[in-house]
């Protein structure tokens, strides 16, 4: 049986914590770390954390797999924000790209970024990862389960980072709808 909270993983280290935004928040890896805690605190899933990039971004994420898949959890979860130009906005969700429309990847990811839309960002929409040389290819394709890379909103856009404040706990409210939904069979 699988498990019903799911895992989550915080994108990055907290060493190496991803891209920081210049728009009065922390870096990725903190500011994921924050949602997640809300979550493991609603006992909505259990928090995983990468270790370290020392042997290499795939070693790190095959031997995080290894520790989620021993879980046994049906939902994996990892939490990241984009940075790009300061142009660059909204919400978009990655998931592997052997899913199809009837899959559950890609219909939380839709509802994810449809969901993110309400809240007033732009909607990037779900994104397959196709191959080994896509960003996140193998955080979502060694873990056994539905998972999917939730990329919130864009560090480098100031109007992304006010809302992100704003919206903060309808955010986190999100995500755990999300859980409740994959627990429910309605994705």
């Amino acid at each position: 049986m699988k498990n019903k909270k799911a895992a989550i993983v915080v994108g990055h280290t907290e060493n190496s914590q991803g891209a920081c935004s210049p728009h009065g928040i922390s870096c990725e890896w903190e500011t994921m770390f924050g949602i997640a805690t809300e979550l493991v605190m609603r006992d909505k899933g259990e928090m995983y954390l990468y270790d370290s990039y020392d042997d290499g971004y795939t070693t790190m994420v095959k031997k995080n797999a290894s520790q989620v898949n021993s879980g046994n959890h049906g939902l994996i979860l990892e939490f990241h924000y984009n940075a790009a130009t300061p142009a660059a906005e909204g919400s978009e969700a990655l998931y592997y790209h052997d899913a199809h429309e009837d899959y559950s990847e890609v219909k939380i990811a839709k509802f994810f970024c449809d969901e993110m839309e309400e809240l007033g960002f732009s909607n990037r929409g779900p994104k397959p990862l196709s191959s080994a040389r896509d960003r996140g290819y193998a955080a979502t394709y060694y873990p056994k389960g539905d998972c999917i890379i939730l990329e919130f909103f864009f560090g480098t856009n100031n109007d992304d980072v006010q809302r992100f404040k704003d919206k903060y706990w309808e955010i986190i409210d999100i995500t755990e709808d999300i859980i409740d939904k994959h627990n429910n069979g309605d994705f």
